[in-house]
């Protein structure tokens, strides 16, 4: 993803991958609304939703709450076996001309104050290479990680879950995919794709070594032992454990280097936020990386990357740690879900914790947080305009760069980042429209300006100050349409999440 980005913003970027091709496991086959959202600005969420099936429920340790029952337009997460998603967001990087270098893997870094130099392994032998910035999306036993010398605080594991995509010759009843009992706690045995299954279960005594693969005997006994029956397991393409333990760094960033996803942050897959917490990392770096290279921002501007996400993750881990707990067996466990399944049923609990499961109430701390509004995301809104009620924002824009501004006196004519008199602010104040939206402006800008980047507006001095800005970024959408290709629209039409 984070290469999708940096590409369509103009930025020459190469993939080291330790892989030598896509795998064909399930792993994180949850995507969360706010990630959905993340790909249709992308122009991405057909291809997914064309292979993914929704999930109008979000879970909470296997609770399900239905906010849509509340809200009508709560938009649907989706279930997706990752090695698909893995696959979409390949072919678009590789379209978009990313260098992948498959089955390479980076033995040693470097850097100065203008660069960093790498080793790497690669197919050919040992290369050097040299970038402007090194991003660590290596997973959960990142190098790039350990060879930054990233202090990894966090919890280590006490309880430890087999999980595996398997074919089954008797497989249990949809009805019985998910279920619990006294010896492991809730389980799961769900059809994912045709012929294969999910298989998830707590292992009812620590492994000897959890650094060992784990064998298709270990699972066939592990299901023996939690749930008297093995479903007359066949065979397995992916076989794995996981554990209860949960990790953060102190720093996402060090100097050049970076750390997103998993290399970052580290917690049991309960609840599915693994992956989107990586999707989200990843775009709220990119249009970062890409306004310092391209557009010559400052480079404290990187910083926000940390400031933005650190506390984002830190939430999450927080949430995580309490879904597992209920999904542990135990009379006490099953009294405790209980009573949390009767909370989850009022209203305000459920939009709630669903917004936070959801990453839809995603928040960053900017400004002096006076407003509600500061930092948050823009939902979709009903407009009343010209060209008719009950139009979607933003769905419902297309080649068009908007902004939100309270309605004072001060606000118009408005002065996005302090440009006042540039060379393109004239240009700008003619080309934007005024709508009135539940006490607010939304600006809305309908020209798609060749020269123009939002993206590089965001970093401008001063911009999360104005008083009477309400979110200080610039809300884009990236829709298809009038532009020569996708590649010059996005270059164009970009700016953070």
């Amino acid at each position: 993803m984070l290469a999708c980005e940096l590409k369509l913003l103009g930025v020459n970027v190469t993939v080291v991958e330790r892989r030598s091709t896509g795998t064909g496991e399930s792993r994180a086959p949850g995507i969360n609304a706010r990630t959905m959202e993340i790909f249709g600005q992308r122009g991405l969420a057909d291809l997914f939703l064309e292979k993914g099936r929704p999930l109008p429920a979000v879970l909470f340790s296997g609770i399900p709450m239905f906010p849509g029952e509340i809200e009508a337009c709560w938009p649907d997460a989706l279930i997706l076996p990752q090695h698909e998603t893995e696959r979409i967001l390949t072919d678009r990087a590789i379209e978009l001309g990313v260098a992948i270098e498959w089955g390479a893997e980076l033995l040693h870094f470097s850097q100065d104050a203008g660069n960093v130099k790498m080793l790497v392994q690669t197919r050919d032998g040992i290369q050097q290479l040299h970038a402007d910035y090194l991003v660590g999306c290596d997973g959960g036993h990142s190098t790039v990680r350990r060879l930054c010398g990233a202090t990894f605080h966090g919890d280590d594991p006490v309880s430890h879950w087999v999980v595996a995509d398997v074919q089954l010759d008797s497989p249990p009843s949809d009805k019985d995919s998910f279920g619990r009992n006294i010896r492991v706690g809730t389980y799961q045995v769900s059809r994912i794709e045709p012929d294969w299954f999910r298989v998830s279960l707590m292992r009812m005594t620590p492994p000897a070594d959890r650094s060992a693969p784990v064998t298709l005997q270990e699972l066939r006994q592990t299901l023996f032992d939690g749930l008297g029956t093995d479903y007359g397991l066949r065979r397995a393409r992916w076989i794995s454990r996981f554990a209860d333990g949960f990790r953060q760094v102190d720093r996402y960033r060090n100097g050049r280097v970076f750390l997103a996803g998993d290399a970052g942050h580290t917690h049991s897959p309960i609840g599915g936020q693994g992956l989107n917490l990586g999707i989200q990392d990843a775009v709220n770096l990119g249009w970062k990386l890409a306004t310092v290279i391209n557009h010559g921002a400052s480079d404290t501007v990187l910083d926000t990357y940390h400031e933005e996400r650190h506390p984002v993750a830190e939430g999450v881990l927080q949430i995580a740690k309490a879904q597992t707990a209920l999904i542990k067996p135990g009379s006490q466990i099953e009294a405790l879900r209980h009573i949390v399944s009767q909370m989850l049923a009022v209203p305000e609990v459920t939009l709630n914790l669903a917004g936070t499961l959801s990453g839809l109430s995603l928040r960053y701390a900017w400004g002096d947080g006076r407003h509600p509004l500061v930092g948050r995301r823009m939902p979709n809104l009903m407009l009343d305009t010209r060209w008719g009620r009950g139009t979607y924002f933003p769905s419902c824009t297309r080649r068009v760069q908007c902004c939100l501004a309270s309605v004072t006196p001060q606000a118009w004519p408005f002065q996005i980042a302090g440009l006042r008199g540039s060379m393109w602010s004239k240009a700008l104040q003619r080309s934007i429209r005024k709508i009135r939206c539940g006490g607010f402006l939304l600006l809305v800008a309908f020209q798609p300006w060749r020269r123009l980047s939002f993206g590089q507006t965001a970093m401008s001095p001063g911009l999360d100050r104005p008083a009477n800005l309400i979110r200080s970024k610039i809300f884009m959408k990236r829709l298809t349409g009038g532009w020569d290709d996708e590649r010059e629209r996005h270059r164009f039409c970009n700016a953070g999440p």
